[in-house]
């Protein structure tokens, strides 16, 4: 229940104390804490109750018109634009701002974690294409520059050019159709959110679930980037041949599907540990 108290101080921190607005605040005060005590009884968690009350009572500007300070809050939201946009202090401006942002709730949780899981292999493919995409030209070059190959160098140059584009085209594509899987969820990842105990606990044990993959993948992604540069490091330290410019091509190409093949390992993994990064954005902003 101190959440919900501390809340509730939060929203009316950046208005005038004045007796209308007081008085409102301890009105809003007994309806939280009547709901809250009514969520207990029904069987609801502490964490559960707090986050429900937050959710219903946590936004001034929808209960203002029951509390009847519609008018005695509209300057000081005017107060709070300005304050956002740099016309006055900025510390001031910051918390007046979370103030008055509504809560993110459960269900627009839920479906941020929905999204981001649903795409997790799309972006690993996609910015492992857009690494990758040098390499049909790398090995086009690599045939052209062999010794008595047939391969016509211009000829390379073309198809190899051609071809990075399309590869990373695809990759392109793959990130694009990224973006239209979070268009719902706009606010939340451009942080327009309060906090809420409820999302950000179960934000914090969905990432503790999914923690070990997280860390496997990232330690075999680590070790396929510690790797990258040792083909063309071996080639150094060849003895100088008549192939040698294609070794050197050859050993580039390897160098970036390597990394491509760090990056399409651990950037799947890491969507859960996302979210939680940013549904905590917003306490983060309130302490």
């Amino acid at each position: 229940m101190n959440v919900v108290i501390a809340y509730l101080e939060t929203m009316f921190s950046s208005y005038p104390q004045t007796p209308r607005l007081l008085e409102a605040k301890a009105e809003l005060q007994t309806m939280m804490e009547d709901a809250y005590s009514s969520l207990i009884a029904e069987g609801s968690t502490q964490n559960e109750a707090v986050g429900k009350v937050i959710t219903d009572f946590g936004n001034l500007d929808e209960v203002a018109p029951a509390l009847g300070i519609t008018a005695e809050i509209a300057p000081a939201d005017a107060t709070s634009m300005n304050l956002a946009s740099g016309a006055a202090a900025p510390a001031l401006a910051a918390g007046a701002w979370v103030a008055t942002q509504p809560p993110v709730t459960m269900k627009e949780a839920e479906g941020f974690a929905g999204a981001h899981r649903n795409t997790r292999y799309r972006l690993g493919a996609g910015v492992a294409l857009c690494v990758m995409s040098p390499i049909p030209l790398l090995l086009l070059l690599n045939a052209a520059a062999m010794h008595d190959s047939p391969v016509d160098s211009g000829a390379a140059v073309v198809a190899g050019t051609v071809l990075l584009l399309f590869v990373a085209a695809g990759g392109v594509v793959l990130l694009a159709g990224i973006s239209k899987n979070f268009t719902p969820f706009a606010r939340l990842r451009g942080g327009h959110f309060g906090p809420n105990p409820s999302v950000t606990e179960w934000a914090a044990e969905l990432a503790q679930t999914h923690e070990r993959r997280r860390f496997t993948a990232l330690t075999l992604a680590v070790l396929l980037w510690a790797l990258s540069p040792v083909p063309p490091l071996i080639v150094t330290y060849l003895p100088e041949t008549a192939n040698q410019g294609s070794w050197i091509i050859g050993s580039t190409a390897l160098t970036l599907l390597l990394v491509a093949a760090g990056l399409l390992v651990a950037l799947p993994a890491t969507w859960a540990r996302s979210v939680a990064n940013t549904i905590n954005r917003a306490d983060l902003r309130d302490r």
